[in-house]
């Protein structure tokens, strides 16, 4: 853990979101334009720009989110360019069809006679960010250093909302996103969706012990609302000290069951022992707990 802490500090995060684009060609001019813009496009997301990425300086000095695809190096040239010439303007403005008035090229032909013919550019993304083929391109972002775990769901649920939306209208382009904030966003969902059938698995197991234990229906269904009021008051007590939502928390609901049904059996148990000798119930109780209260505090 200090480890990894140091690192943070250090490097500014270590998480990584990984998106794959799916296509017929990732170099098409649609596909390409949405990619020179998506740092700034993030940058200007307010889902993304107040810490939920990581972020670096560009050539202008503005803070932009720290992205890496095929297309990183070709579009810091353009940056660099358009600034040369005196343009300032992002890149989230540029078209194709501006492209092909200043340079007679479409952005599909300047990528890929330009750019990806170029031996030194494609040694650095060809196989690592983009295919052979040019089917399938990798875009890199790094997460926020300092993200809580309820921060890392929801970013994970934001970023899959943005790329669909960016990319997945496109004809032929499909996106498959991983990293820890969408592992943490899966994991999440998938710890609220198996609650409920947890808890039903838990109270049926307890009323069944509990009837099979007492064969009465009043001793079954008091235990079980006690053992229910005190997962609710736990409950609330973890919500408003602001502890969130997560696997532990989880944990805490069968542990109470399986606790309260530890005592419980031996204390209705020892009631009914006791009742037969006191003409008074609060006597049989006061006795009952006294028995249980030493057997369950007595060393083994």
């Amino acid at each position: 853990m200090k480890a990894l802490s140091s690192l943070r500090e250090q490097f500014g995060g270590i998480s990584y979101e990984y998106v794959m684009i799916h296509a017929p060609s990732v170099t098409d001019n649609e596909v390409v334009q949405s990619l020179i813009g998506l740092d700034d496009s993030l940058s200007r997301d307010p889902r993304f720009n107040s810490g939920q990425l990581e972020t670096r300086k560009d050539i202008k000095g503005a803070r932009m989110p720290v992205v890496q695809d095929y297309l990183t190096p070709f579009t810091a040239t353009m940056q660099r360019e358009l600034a040369a010439r005196g343009f300032n303007i992002p890149l989230s403005t540029v078209t194709n069809d501006m492209v092909k008035q200043f340079t007679g090229k479409d952005l599909k032909a300047l990528i890929e006679e330009d750019y990806l013919s170029n031996p030194q550019a494609a040694a650095q993304v060809v196989g690592r960010f983009i295919t052979p083929d040019k089917k399938i391109a990798l875009i890199m972002m790094k997460d926020g250093a300092n993200l809580t775990e309820k921060q890392q769901i929801q970013l994970g649920a934001d970023l899959e909302n943005f790329f669909k939306k960016r990319f997945g209208t496109m004809s032929g382009v499909t996106v498959s996103i991983a990293g820890d904030a969408t592992l943490a966003r899966d994991f999440n969902n998938h710890i609220k969706n198996k609650t409920i059938l947890l808890l039903l698995m838990a109270l049926i197991f307890v009323i069944v012990t509990l009837f099979i234990a007492f064969r009465r229906i009043s001793d079954t269904a008091l235990p079980i609302a006690i053992m229910m009021l005190s997962v609710v008051w736990t409950f609330g007590f973890i919500g408003w000290v602001g502890i969130e939502y997560s696997v532990a928390v989880i944990a805490v609901m069968p542990l109470l069951l399986g606790t309260a049904l530890t005592f419980v059996v031996p204390f209705v148990a020892r009631y009914y022992e006791e009742a037969e000798q006191y003409s008074v119930s609060a006597g049989a109780v006061g006795k009952a707990l006294i028995a249980s209260a030493s057997l369950f505090s007595s060393p083994r």
